[in-house]
């Protein structure tokens, strides 16, 4: 590799063995073994959150010796959610809770603290602080009913830092409260309160409030400045109303903003405080930003990534050390993306991550001195970047001339060959993408012989607003039939076996899976639904039970609450139609779409006598959290598809 030489220093896991063809299930279904790694500001550690035979860790890694420094380990039952250096002895951490009746762990906005040898752990921020010895009336100590997250640290305060929270007690759309919190004492005092919740802000110099937009209870969006300690909204004529905040620069004088222009693609803007000066900085005409990179040293932005296919980098400066340092490692890696993931105060380390469509990520150490690449740990070492398959960014025309784009995987090695194939649409619908990045269970297929089809149908997020809300309430009439197209487009393709096609997917996709075989009912032989809704009238109406203000208003605008649309958009009122085998696959404890909805489908089924297979785990929810649960899941998928599409 030129301008790096990439030394192999050492893994924490042994990588194994090359194992043959097809790959062990448990393979794919396992969670990464490590997460996330960070550097100490003073760059004489590094700090690596990891998973080992289902217990959570935070190491730490001495730089210079390449010596473990300490591996501080969580109680069973606990999972490590993030972590941060507050300073060069002092971690920021937050865990999540296993429960006894759920798969899934359960984080409760919880913030810990703890030096980095693992002394003076104490909770900082949530339920469990500790009272104060003394009893007060004051509030600035003691345990808190609310969900925080660390909002930001402070430049030249390594004993504080920012809390965002929401209580427990309130509603989605109350304020969210900005806390002042002392790593050391757990001593905090609230800066303000926003206007309304779920709200995007920015915070200045020690902590200070900005600026802040988001979506009041009445489903209508607003923006805030923050001056002289209280909020002031922006009138509806102020050219930075409904912008979203990003960051500031380093010296105070530069807000980025980005916002949807003319219900096209989102486009990166600076705004100079001092003259108000607003200045388009990007946008990419078919494309949404996929994500800012900031100078770190002036935290001004420097490029910009998107993804109409594979990742795209389009920079905004070229005279700029951090800009040819990533274009230096960008180089040595050219089949993979490279994000840098932290780095040193003085800028002479930096640990990168490095991912693509066959690689699940390697963590890279930099010398920027010294110009030498170690390589650190892979998050899924037993995965061989050789041994997966590529993903190939595809794009094709619906039947109304609308350009979609997506990805094929097609089984590594095996040209000349007409593989069966699996469309998998995602779930969400709306904002949701699928993206060329690894993908485990395209790769899991494709590993056992089938091509696999994901299409950013419309209503997907990443291609302009236009493109996104086109979609909202139009159901079978839009999302379905541009997921049929791609079936229909893929069906031509020379590898592709015309005759021997299923469909699977995850919540939205698991209501796809049923019904774009009931739209076009000679295109798919079979059908895998997962944590799907089936049943719209039901799942709308039960949600909106739950909800009141912004929610209420954004179910409505997405889904719309007449009944009779809501029943022209349910699978389970054409059942009597259905002319494929399925396979339903529910969780017991889903609360995005209760295991009512597999019930109703599984008895619709069995009164107008449709073949199927059923795969029910009482402790699951949206999706399957347990390995061993998802292994079963892939090893009946597999043995589904090849009775119905295999060999």
């Amino acid at each position: 590799m030129k301008n790096i030489i990439v030394i192999i220093m050492f893994t924490l896991l042994g990588m194994g063995q090359v194992f043959a063809k097809p790959l062990p299930l448990i393979h794919f279904a396992k969670k990464s073994t490590f997460q996330d790694i960070e550097l100490s500001p003073d760059g004489k550690y590094f700090a690596a959150s990891m998973t080992d035979k289902g217990i959570s860790s935070l190491v730490i890694m001495n730089v210079e010796t390449k010596t473990l420094a300490n591996s501080i380990k969580l109680q069973e039952g606990e999972k490590l959610s993030y972590f941060k250096w507050l300073n060069n002895e002092r971690i920021l951490f937050s865990k999540a809770i296993d429960k006894d009746s759920h798969e899934q762990s359960f984080d409760y906005g919880e913030v810990f603290a703890m030096n980095f040898d693992g002394s003076k752990y104490m909770p900082v921020f949530g339920f469990h602080v500790p009272l104060p010895k003394r009893p007060s009336r004051n509030k600035s100590q003691g345990p808190i009913r609310a969900w925080g997250y660390v909002a930001s640290l402070l430049e030249n305060d390594d004993k504080h830092f920012i809390v965002a929270s929401s209580s427990w007690d309130n509603t989605y759309d109350a304020g969210t409260s900005l806390w002042r919190v002392n790593a050391y004492n757990a001593k905090r005092k609230r800066i303000t309160l926003t206007p309304f919740g779920n709200m995007n802000f920015i915070l200045g110099e020690e902590g200070k409030p900005l600026f802040a937009s988001g979506t009041n209870w009445k489903g209508i969006k607003k923006s805030y400045f923050y001056q002289d300690r209280k909020w002031t909204m922006l009138e509806d004529s102020h050219p930075l109303n409904l912008f979203e905040p990003q960051r500031i620069s380093e010296d105070g004088e530069h807000i980025t903003f980005t916002k949807k222009l003319d219900n096209k693609t989102r486009s990166l803007f600076d705004y100079e405080i001092k003259s108000k000066n607003l200045s388009k900085l990007f946008q990419d005409e078919n494309v949404d930003i996929y994500t800012i990179i900031y100078e770190p040293e002036n935290n001004q932005p420097v490029a910009v990534m998107t993804m109409p296919g594979k990742i795209k980098t389009n920079y905004l400066v070229e005279n700029n050390d951090y800009v040819k340092l990533r274009k230096q490692l960008s180089k040595s890696f050219p089949n993979d993306t490279v994000f840098i993931q932290s780095q040193t105060k003085d800028g002479s380390k930096v640990i990168f991550l490095v991912k693509s469509d066959r690689n699940a990520g390697d963590f890279y150490l930099f010398n920027t001195k010294t110009k030498k690449a170690q390589y650190l740990v892979s998050r899924k070492s037993w995965l061989y970047p050789e041994d997966m398959a590529q993903r190939q960014a595809i794009n094709y025309k619906t039947r109304d001339g609308v350009t979609i784009h997506g990805y094929l995987t097609k089984p590594q090695g095996k040209n000349n060959v007409k593989h069966p194939l699996v469309v998998i649409p995602h779930g969400g619908p709306y904002g949701i993408r699928d993206t060329w990045f690894y993908d485990g269970e395209a790769q899991m297929l494709a590993n056992n012989g089938f091509a696999v089809l994901q299409v950013n149908f419309r209503g997907s997020g990443g291609y302009g607003k236009e493109f996104q809300e086109k979609a909202y309430q139009a159901g079978v009439k839009l999302t379905q039939l541009d997921i049929i197209d791609g079936t229909l487009w893929a069906q031509q393709l020379d590898a592709i076996d015309s005759d021997r096609i299923c469909i699977m997917g995850a919540s939205f996709g698991g209501y796809s899976a049923l019904m774009a075989p009931l739209i076009k009912d000679d295109l798919y032989k079979c059908s895998i639904a997962m944590a799907g809704y089936y049943d719209a009238n039901k799942l709308i109406q039960g949600d909106l039970s739950k909800f009141n203000g912004s929610i209420e208003h954004k179910f409505k605008e997405l889904f719309g609450d007449d009944e009779k649309h809501l029943k022209a958009s349910s699978p389970i009122n054409y059942i009597e139609k259905l002319n494929i085998p399925v396979f339903i696959v529910h969780g017991g404890k889903d609360e995005r779409t209760p295991p009512e909805q597999a019930y109703l489908l599984k008895d619709a089924l069995d009164k107008h006598q449709k073949p199927y297979e059923w795969l029910f785990k009482e402790k699951e929810g949206h999706g399957f959290y347990n390995e061993k649960n998802r292994e079963e899941y892939y090893k009946r998928t597999l043995a589904f598809l090849n009775k119905h599409i295999g060999l």
